[in-house]
């Protein structure tokens, strides 16, 4: 469990704190042969994003919602693949760069790079039958636009809340419940990843019951609570009242949703995607489209990110992932802790009634006994069992204390000097 990031020195102090515990628990569960493979995979990938130093904004949504025409729309300019493919294949991540550039990074370790994004249109589109490429690890794009070279008129006084900005398109999710190709446990996967996710929905059908089934399961369970909605094709629907129907059924739902983001962002907002990217391509106004509202907030959102979220390279989003995993792995140390506190307790009264018996019938002999054997497995089981119980017992209480790390600070009341002082508290 290990990070490519580099870390300021800060968090790489942090995150040598964090990993003893999650190391003992890792190899706990490996060890006792209870292991959870998708959650030992779970908590690889939040630890190894949980300092790194950039701004990871997701947009998510079944097929067909648009969210390569909603991200077009955002950055002015037809980039990612739309209508004439079949949908997005792969995550393709969008990043600040000089120069249009494609990188294509292959599972078997080759590389492409082309200049533009001409390249998408073979690489990041879905196989035959729907199914993912599996064949690439991911893309990335990178893009000489304002929007992705993120600053903040304070970041000249402190450097270090410059973050990066990367947008991601992820393939759409399947809108049943079947998942044959893996596509949704790869989509998953990468909401791990993200800081922000941006659910596209549509306004001829607003959340779907396998939406509201997926934004309990894949987001509020794992502790994703970072998102925000964004309606799109309200345009196609013709009468202005069910137009404000479908505003006012998707607010409601939204306001149910307690999303956590920084002051002054709201969890709500609508862009008609194809309208927005049209005007843009044919300098026509962008009047009702709602996308002027929407780059206001995400301006907003990416400026306060650095104040509000994150202290000393720690996003609390990410922290609060960790700690649902945390929590889970600890309740199966502690379930394994009791059977072993089980199983010892009967073994020690197994020799202390062979003991009992062993001294009744010594004098039933008249034997006078200098010391009692007893079974060498025995007493190896009860060495061992004492081990594992003490080792389960200090690791769950270091998975204690990451539960109880602060993730006040997105509110901006916990100041950081109280942070720093409460954040890694040891019990030892």
């Amino acid at each position: 469990m290990m990070s490519n990031t580099i870390f300021s020195p800060l968090a790489q102090e942090n995150f040598n704190r964090l990993l003893p515990y999650l190391q003992g628990a890792l190899q706990l569960l490996d060890g006792l042969e209870c292991s959870d493979s998708k959650l030992i995979e779970e908590l690889n990938i939040i630890v190894n994003k949980l300092f790194e130093r950039k701004i990871v904004m997701t947009v998510f949504a079944p097929s067909k919602y648009g969210k390569s025409t909603f991200l077009n729309a955002w950055l002015g300019e037809e980039i990612l693949p739309r209508d004439v493919v079949p949908s997005t294949g792969t995550a393709i991540k969008v990043k600040y760069g000089q120069e249009p550039m494609t990188y294509v990074q292959f599972a078997d370790g080759r590389q492409i790079s082309e200049k533009g994004t001409g390249i998408l249109s073979t690489f990041a589109v879905l196989e035959k039958g729907n199914r993912l490429r599996r064949d690439i690890k991911f893309i990335e794009v990178f893009l000489p636009h304002p929007l992705l070279k993120r600053s903040s008129p304070f970041d000249k006084f402190d450097p270090l809340l410059n973050l990066e900005l990367e947008l991601v398109d992820l393939p759409g999710t399947n809108s049943g419940f079947d998942d044959p190709n893996g596509k949704d446990d790869f989509i998953q996967k990468h909401l791990l990843e993200t800081d922000i996710v941006i659910q596209l929905v549509n306004a001829e059908a607003v959340f779907t019951q396998y939406e509201r089934q997926t934004l309990k399961n894949w987001l509020v369970d794992k502790g994703i609570t970072s998102v925000i909605f964004v309606v799109n094709f309200t345009n196609t629907i013709k009468r202005k009242e069910d137009q404000n129907k479908a505003w006012e059924r998707a607010r409601s739902l939204a306001q149910n949703f307690n999303s956590q983001l920084p002051r002054g962002v709201n969890n709500l907002y609508r862009v008609d995607a194809l309208p927005a990217l049209e005007a843009q391509l044919y300098q026509d106004s962008l009047h009702d489209t709602g996308l002027p509202e929407w780059k206001e907030a995400m301006n907003r959102l990416t400026n306060l990110f650095p104040y509000q979220v994150t202290f000393n390279d720690f996003s609390v989003y990410r922290l609060r992932r960790l700690q649902i995993v945390t929590r889970k792995i600890r309740n199966i140390l502690e379930n394994q802790k009791s059977i072993f506190e089980d199983n010892l307790k009967q073994m020690e009264n197994n020799l202390q009634a062979e003991t009992l018996r062993q001294q009744r019938l010594a004098q039933q002999l008249g034997i006078r006994l200098k010391s009692i054997d007893h079974d060498e497995n025995g007493k190896a089981f009860i060495a061992w069992s004492t081990h594992m119980i003490y080792g389960l017992k200090k690791t769950v209480e270091g998975l204690k204390n990451i539960e109880s790390l602060s993730t006040e600070t997105f509110t901006g009341k916990v100041t950081e000097d109280y942070y720093l002082k409460n954040m890694f508290k040891s019990k030892d």
